[in-house]
């Protein structure tokens, strides 16, 4: 997906000087595309991660848990940083 979106991005920068507004819409549906996916990454690892915890309950040793935990604060670190 990511090469996909990065040889679609540069082929709307080739573009630019003979049809700068087509570049420029193209450019847009590439971003909104790699939002989207983003967002669905996001959902499906944040379930992931849940999963990782909630199924086991009042089972799941503490290092499992610290090791979730760091889990998640780097994700949201990564966002954060966006």
């Amino acid at each position: 997906m990511r090469d996909a979106l990065t040889l679609r991005l540069r082929q709307c920068l080739g573009t630019f000087v003979e049809n700068p507004r087509q570049a420029v819409e193209q450019a847009d549906s590439v971003l909104a595309e790699a939002a989207t996916h983003l967002a669905a990454t996001l959902v499906e690892r944040r379930h992931a991660l849940g999963a990782a915890w909630q199924d086991q309950g009042a089972e799941e040793g503490t290092e499992e848990l610290r090791h979730t935990l760091h889990q998640y604060r780097e994700l949201t670190a990564r966002l954060l940083r966006m």
